[in-house]
């Protein structure tokens, strides 16, 4: 995760998976966001086949932009950002 200026970029950040689905993803989300109050457009990218991560992500306010395929694994993903 970096953020520079008033653009910012999640990284990866992984839940244990009996710690899903209780309010820790979405705390984790808002409180990067208040780490960094100048940054007005966040972006992150995610496998196409999360489908659980799509719709998290969108009820945080972030709009699929594109998707893209990853050079290294062959992953498609899609790409999502959000302007606050």
């Amino acid at each position: 995760m970096f953020g520079f200026g008033k653009k910012g970029e999640i990284g990866a950040i992984f839940l244990d998976p009996n710690q899903q689905r209780q309010g820790y993803g979405k705390q984790v989300m808002l409180m990067i966001e208040e780490l960094y109050p100048k940054v007005r457009r966040w972006k992150l990218e995610t496998p196409a086949e999360s489908y659980g991560l799509h719709s998290f992500y969108e009820s945080l306010g972030y709009t699929k932009t594109g998707d893209k395929e990853d050079k290294k694994s062959g992953i498609k993903e899609f790409v999502y950002e959000k302007t606050l």
